[in-house]
């Protein structure tokens, strides 16, 4: 079963798929023992390849063209509002410190990830939201329209208003 939990840990499959995978390939008795030493090596060079920023301007300039627009825009409306918050790399994204995490940004294939940090604004917000993919965390600004400036100042404030109230506490 070391298979089972190779194929969980190296490729994300959930138990049953690795299970059914599993399955297809114990007729295959070179794979039995993992996978072979080209495919670790492929892996490894891969994962050092991986360029991490250490700052919010390092992570703009590896981003794509497609999205690198909308995340400096992002970025200028967070600093227009929020002048002394923090800039930090958290969760290997840009995000912004103002008496605790305050915002985050990241850029994705089709949108710009916002991430207020909590649910509760973006509960706050769901009318305004409307409109846009959101979870319990994130709010997605597709690429192919302009971002909601006057929105996002709104959420920053809130959340500084949110994280002195905490702070004071």
């Amino acid at each position: 079963m070391q298979i089972v939990s190779w194929l969980k840990q190296d490729f994300g499959l959930g138990h049953g798929h690795a299970m059914a995978v599993y399955s297809v390939l114990t007729d295959f008795k070179t794979i039995k023992s993992g996978p072979p030493p080209e495919f670790r090596k492929q892996k490894a060079e891969k994962a050092s390849m991986k360029a991490h920023a250490t700052n919010i301007d390092e992570y703009l300039s590896l981003q794509p063209a497609k999205s690198k627009a909308a995340l400096e825009k992002l970025h200028k409306i967070i600093l227009s509002v929020a002048p002394d918050a923090e800039e930090v790399i958290s969760y290997a994204m840009p995000a912004f410190k103002y008496h605790g995490m305050l915002v985050g940004f990241a850029g994705w294939k089709n949108h710009s990830g916002f991430y207020p940090w909590n649910s509760r604004t973006i509960a706050e917000f769901k009318d305004e939201l409307k409109g846009y993919e959101t979870s319990k965390g994130a709010i997605q600004f597709p690429l192919n329209k302009p971002i909601p400036v006057a929105l996002v100042k709104k959420i920053v404030k809130a959340r500084m208003k949110e994280n002195e109230l905490k702070s004071k506490k």
